[in-house]
């Protein structure tokens, strides 16, 4: 697992900050069940911080099984957390599916998911 702050200690300091809100950027994790789990934990902690999560994923994820386990312990990690917490905060989800065409990488098209998650309400997010 990577170091976090306290939950409590990062929304403290954004909170006494004018700064802009904490972005968590991922991309390409999902591709093995293992660390697709652990990714679905640290989405729904930064979440619970009050961060702006940003994770791109490709259909490798698809193929090896990770989207799934990654869809499903997040939506067991949010029930558990919004019972532990006590009321129904919602994190704020969306979707959108790019094709990315890139020559030094070789692929002449591949398709791409972008997931938003607690995006700003002044953001919308484009599809």
């Amino acid at each position: 697992p990577l170091p976090l702050l306290p939950a409590q200690q990062v929304v403290a300091e954004v909170e006494e900050s004018d700064d802009a809100p904490i972005i968590v950027v991922a991309a390409t994790i999902l591709y093995d069940a293992s660390l697709a789990k652990a990714a679905a934990q640290r989405v729904v902690e930064a979440c619970n911080a009050g961060a702006w999560v940003i994770l791109g994923d490709d259909d490798t994820s698809l193929r090896d099984g990770g989207r799934e386990r990654f869809e499903n312990e997040l939506e067991r990690l949010l029930l558990l957390s919004m019972k532990n917490r006590g009321r129904m905060d919602l994190i704020r989800r969306s979707v959108i599916h790019e094709t990315v065409k890139e020559g030094g990488f070789g692929w002449v098209a591949k398709s791409v998911r972008i997931l938003h998650f607690n995006a700003p309400p002044c953001v919308v997010p484009e599809s």
